[in-house]
């Protein structure tokens, strides 16, 4: 994945970033946060994200489910 500086690659993803990687809803990643079936993410304020590095790994990892987070 390239980068450039008009159009970096965000460090943290938002619940749409990751629905489109998983190609599902928004809402099936967030009941699959509830349920420990991702990463936590991290709250910044009101906004909900998840770190990019850790979401990519997960993956990569098969998606397995998240325990003792």
């Amino acid at each position: 994945m390239e980068t450039n500086l008009h159009n970096p690659t965000p460090v943290l993803l938002s619940v749409h970033d990751i629905a489109i990687m998983l190609r599902c809803s928004p809402k099936t990643i967030l009941r699959m946060c509830d349920a420990g079936q991702i990463p936590q993410p991290i709250c910044v304020g009101m906004l909900v994200r998840w770190n990019r590095q850790h979401i990519e790994q997960w993956i990569e990892q098969g998606c397995p489910r998240v325990v003792n987070q």
